[in-house]
């Protein structure tokens, strides 16, 4: 850990840090907001939540909780899906348990849509614009990363010269 904050702080730790920065905001540029997966393509898991645990994670952002939501459908193996707090609250997962609900998931088991009965909890449509968004404001924050990248190397690769001619 000493070793990678030294280099951080050296003419070779600017350059790449710089670079870094100049490819993640390069990625950010080519993200297609518009590439979200049909609801038809999604995969359907559809059975009684059998239970819920409650996952806390400290970061140095603040804490973070997300749900672990395990179905039991009717072929007998389970299926775990994660959802943020942000999208579920913990007085809907309690009133879920024991419920048959129905999930619309993504291969990553990303939660699309989660219903119980007639009652959609998590809707597709506003899953999908939350996602468009995201995507949108990372594309929009591509350039100003990618610049301060570029910026950050340029540092770096100056610093680096003005010490071999010292």
């Amino acid at each position: 850990m000493h070793f990678i904050l030294g280099l951080l702080f050296r003419p070779l730790g600017f350059i790449l840090g710089g670079l870094a920065a100049l490819g993640l905001g390069i990625s950010f540029l080519f993200t297609d907001p518009a590439d979200q997966p049909a609801k038809s393509t999604l995969k359907q898991v559809a059975g009684v939540l059998d239970g819920a645990t409650k996952i806390s994670t400290k970061r140095r952002s603040g804490t973070s909780v997300d749900y672990e939501l395990e179905i039991k459908p009717g072929t007998g193996e389970s299926a775990k899906f994660k959802l943020p707090e942000r999208e579920i609250s913990e007085a809907q997962v309690k009133a879920l348990l024991g419920q048959p609900i129905s999930v619309l998931s993504s291969a990553s088991s990303d939660v699309w849509e989660l219903q119980s009965g007639e009652t959609k909890v998590i809707e597709y449509e506003a899953t999908k614009q939350k996602r468009i968004k995201s995507q949108e404001d990372l594309k929009a924050a591509g350039p100003y990363v990618a610049g301060v990248g570029l910026l950050t190397s340029i540092i770096g690769l100056f610093w680096r010269s003005r010490r071999r001619t010292d």
